[in-house]
């Protein structure tokens, strides 16, 4: 059970099983599996020789700072309006 839900609550993981899996699939022989895995490993970061030889080092997501959803009391909100005049 642990194992079945690490692979649902981290990306990373199920993608190296589902890589793992379209590599036996290209050793069988079915067309396009060896490309799928080549593809979905790069996007990992990694070859499939280092996924199969358990050679991958996981990077830290870079912390992004918080952007200002809604603005603070004082800030401009929009686009600055043009000067109202005032009838005389």
């Amino acid at each position: 059970l642990s194992w079945e839900r690490l692979g649902r609550t981290v990306p990373a993981v199920q993608m190296n099983r589902d890589i793992r899996n379209t590599i036996k699939l290209a050793e069988k022989g079915v067309e396009g599996a060896e490309i799928e895995a080549e593809i979905a490993s790069a996007a990992m970061g990694v070859t499939v020789q280092q996924m199969l030889a358990g050679d991958i080092e996981i990077k830290p997501q870079e912390e992004q700072e918080p952007k200002q959803v809604v603005p603070l009391l004082g800030q401009a909100q929009g686009m600055p309006s043009a000067p109202q005049q005032t009838e005389g």
